[in-house]
């Protein structure tokens, strides 16, 4: 298996989440993204949530084809409006195409060409 590697996110971080995960488990043109939007946003970003395997999403009633188990999601904290506002910009100015957007959290990511551009609310 090839080591994923990120300029502004380590494996502990991954480790963090919610289920826990390992950089590794993340596409490496993902994490290049990720890193350029860490990098636009001009602050760290936290990550609450990333890979999470089919049989985490099928247990919790969620599809399995998602953002997180195609690896190639993940939730970034987001505490207050500013934060949120600076996330959502600087991703639409990226090209991610699926943004969610709850009170403590953005989503972010970019599935394969054949998923709907979509901003939806938590």
């Amino acid at each position: 298996m090839e080591l994923r590697t990120a300029r502004y996110f380590k494996d502990a971080e991954f480790k963090r989440c919610t289920p826990p995960c390992s950089i590794n488990d993340m596409e490496q043109t993902f994490l290049d993204r990720l890193d350029a939007l860490r990098e636009k946003v001009g602050t760290p970003l936290v990550l609450t949530s990333a890979y999470r395997s089919p049989e985490w999403e099928k247990a919790r009633g969620r599809p399995t084809s998602g953002d997180h188990p195609s690896r190639r999601g993940v939730d970034i904290s987001a505490r207050d409006t500013a934060a949120r506002f600076r996330i959502v910009k600087a991703a639409l100015e990226l090209g991610f195409r699926r943004v969610g957007i709850a009170n403590t959290f953005i989503h972010v990511g970019d599935v394969p060409t054949n998923a709907q551009d979509v901003i939806w609310l938590y």
